[in-house]
């Protein structure tokens, strides 16, 4: 990112001298084609000119190639800024979602430890689902039951666009991407399947 905005720098520097000189360089060639057109006309000898009123074509006042090159180079580097500053509120926001998704499901699941007899819960989807339901205190599920529900669906993880939930007795499947997260049944630590968050 500094070598993109010491190129602005330079270029900010060098632009405002680089058009002054070539709009001086435009001008002296109009001074001098205007000059040119006075001796023309004023000549007894004039030659006969190629449009009908004897007068030679305009000086195209259009931009130079430079310019319009510098101009593209400019565009350009402004371009790849605002590209990369897109990318990172992207990937803020993707880690922003992921966090805050943990921390939610992480505090439920305290608050089903404590009301099943500080046991974790075994089940996460379906209907058997333990999170997504109500429940006795045993941890059955049960329509009627004093418990829960603790989650109202399994978020999504934001950076694999998964919202299953790996389900096992130890730790030897994370990060993997199987699944949008990993759960450990046995200790109740719940984290992203995507092998860059899986340590989270």
């Amino acid at each position: 990112m500094a070598w993109v905005i010491a190129i602005a720098i330079v270029l900010l520097d060098v632009l405002p001298a680089a058009l002054l000189l070539h709009r001086r360089r435009a001008r002296t060639l109009q001074t001098n084609e205007s000059t040119c057109r006075r001796l023309v006309e004023n000549s007894p000898n004039r030659p006969e000119m190629p449009d009908a009123d004897g007068r030679l074509p305009a000086l195209n006042q259009g931009f130079t190639l430079i310019e319009i090159l510098i101009v593209v180079i400019i565009l350009g580097i402004l371009a790849a800024t605002v590209i990369s500053q897109v990318a990172n509120a992207t990937n803020n926001a993707r880690e922003a979602s992921l966090t805050n998704n943990l921390r939610t499901v992480r505090g439920e699941l305290e608050r089903y430890r404590i009301g099943h007899f500080y046991e974790y819960p075994t089940v996460f989807e379906g209907d058997a689902s333990q999170v997504l339901h109500k429940t006795q205190p045993d941890g059955t599920v049960d329509p009627e039951g004093p418990c829960g529900p603790y989650l109202p669906r399994i978020p999504v993880n934001s950076f694999n666009n998964k919202a299953t939930v790996q389900v096992e007795a130890g730790s030897a499947g994370a990060g993997d991407s199987s699944h949008g997260w990993h759960y450990d049944s046995t200790t109740g630590r719940f984290r992203p399947d995507d092998s860059d968050h899986a340590d989270l």
